[in-house]
């Protein structure tokens, strides 16, 4: 069976709105694939449906899946899931036959706000995160990947490689910059402390005079 996503698969993205979220949305469509964008708030429908998003779940108003299930009714080819436990379950539940979940984060994981990580939040978060049985994923060919940037920096080549396809289509204007905030780099703790309050959208920027 091959490991093609094929045009007009239906791919729900977490956090549509954010830096992640908005490169998603574009690639995915235009690679023709149909996407669902899932955002936390409603002054961000817009920029999700701006970068791409065919249909886009408010969860600050809708029932997530209860959405996902009626854009979706025959299932999702594809879920690419920034936020770990709270997600990762329900949304491999509902991949069809041969759909795949790539999963490159654990924000959930994290409490929204200033101050320190709750190691109490930490270890729950943890102890929900689903465990996948392959035997059960053998049986209705679904697939789960991860993925972390963070450790991949041995493998140049891979970046290179993909670093220029996104150059190249950056330039040719198939894909654009997401909304930009630029912060002086003496305010780092505002940035960051905006950027856990889950209400930014694009990328947020650090910059030293």
């Amino acid at each position: 069976m091959s490991t093609k996503i094929y045009p007009e698969s239906v791919v729900l993205i977490h956090s549509a709105a954010g830096g992640v979220g908005t490169a998603l949305l574009q690639l995915c469509k235009r690679s023709g694939w149909k996407t669902i964008g899932v955002v936390g708030h409603s002054d961000k429908v817009d920029i999700a449906r701006e970068m791409g998003a065919d249909m886009v779940i408010d969860k600050s108003r809708e029932n997530l899946w209860q959405k996902v299930d009626e854009y979706a009714p025959d299932g999702l080819d594809v879920v690419l899931d920034g936020n770990g436990a709270l997600t990762l379950k329900k949304g491999f539940k509902r991949l069809r036959h041969n759909g795949k979940m790539i999963a490159y984060g654990f924000h959930g994981m994290f409490q929204k706000g200033w101050g320190r990580a709750n190691i109490f939040r930490l270890a729950y978060q943890y102890f929900r995160t689903p465990r996948f049985n392959p035997l059960g994923m053998n049986d209705k060919n679904r697939s789960l990947i991860t993925f972390n940037l963070s450790f991949l920096f041995h493998r140049t080549d891979l970046l290179k490689y993909a670093m220029a396809d996104l150059q190249m289509w950056f330039v040719s204007g198939e894909i654009k910059m997401p909304p930009v905030t630029a912060y002086p780099f003496a305010e780092v703790a505002r940035a960051h402390r905006d950027m856990q309050s889950g209400k930014t959208v694009g990328k947020l920027v650090l910059v030293n005079d």
